[in-house]
């Protein structure tokens, strides 16, 4: 944390996490305080038993490390069209909710590792809200700001970042 700016960010990511309340979003534990600025020094969150969609994409290579190395997502997963509709859903409802708040939580990094799976990987919840913005200002200005990550990005938001 070097500015105030940065302070002010992590304050907000660490509140909007805290007052979300859905099975489909990680849920809020605590967070240390920065002594030397009065920004978040790190986040706590619930531990995602499983994997991430990001490990489920490819089998693990030499010296990977997984969220659970204990938890053989190959061995324990059946993948079908069923799982496949039941993360969409999941999904969808989890930014739904973000989006249906009384100020609107714009995530801006979806992506596979910020996908985390539990339950035996039955359960998908959305992590990582250091790029959420509160839908506080109009739709043009939010589209106009490109953050994220690029691969994952809408290919018109591409276009202006690059």
């Amino acid at each position: 944390m070097n500015t105030i700016a940065e302070c002010k960010h992590s304050i907000r990511e660490a509140y909007t996490l805290a007052t979300c309340n859905h099975p489909n979003i990680v849920k809020f534990i605590g967070a240390s305080a920065n002594t030397r600025m009065a920004g978040i020094r790190c986040v706590v969150i619930e531990r995602a038993t499983d994997a991430s969609l990001q490990e489920g994409k490819h089998p693990p290579s030499l010296g990977a490390k997984s969220i659970s190395p204990s938890f053989d997502i190959y061995s324990k997963v059946n993948y079908n069209i069923w799982r496949v509709m039941l993360w969409a859903l999941q999904l969808a409802d989890g930014y739904n909710y973000l989006h249906s708040c009384a100020e609107p939580i714009i995530h801006r990094d979806l992506k596979s590792a910020n996908i985390l799976l539990s339950d035996e990987c039955s359960t998908l919840k959305i992590s990582d809200f250091g790029s959420l913005e509160i839908f506080k200002r109009s739709k043009e200005e939010l589209q106009s700001v490109n953050q994220g990550s690029l691969f994952y990005m809408a290919l018109e938001v591409q276009r202006r970042k690059t």
